[in-house]
């Protein structure tokens, strides 16, 4: 029996505003004519995360149905690193990340976008690369 390929469907969004609660993303999104979307939970320069209110979950969903949205992104914060040479920076980092997957998981988003952060300060690359392998699995 011949196997068939599946079609992949590629959506174009944007990464839109939550100012005012994240219950306005899929809103600003569907302003832009976007198809699917990607937004910050919080401010994207601080560690702080507040919880999402029921209220604004169970809002951000509705938005998201009224508007046909399937899938839609958080985006973590700019300033995570999980290479981090500063201990405080790193243990921040992948507590924020932890924080961030919680509250995006109420959300029901697809997936969580973040960028690891820079090495800066080690002997060599590989070293940098380890750290952040480390800090991954300790937030897995």
């Amino acid at each position: 029996m011949a196997s068939q390929k599946s079609r992949v469907m590629i959506k174009i969004g944007a990464h839109v505003s939550a100012a005012g609660g994240v219950h306005n993303a899929p809103v600003n999104a569907h302003k832009e004519g976007c198809e699917t979307f990607q937004f910050f939970l919080s401010s994207p320069q601080t560690y702080n995360l507040n919880k999402l209110a029921p209220s604004e979950i169970n809002a951000f969903k509705k938005n998201c149905e009224k508007f046909d949205f399937t899938e839609y992104f958080v985006h973590a914060p700019y300033v995570i690193n999980l290479a981090s040479t500063d201990n405080r920076i790193r243990h921040g980092s992948i507590n924020l990340i932890r924080k961030t997957l919680e509250e995006a998981s109420k959300l029901g988003v697809t997936g969580v976008i973040f960028h690891t952060g820079a090495g800066n300060g080690y002997a060599n690359k590989k070293m940098a690369l380890q750290k952040a392998i480390n800090s991954l699995n300790k937030i897995l």
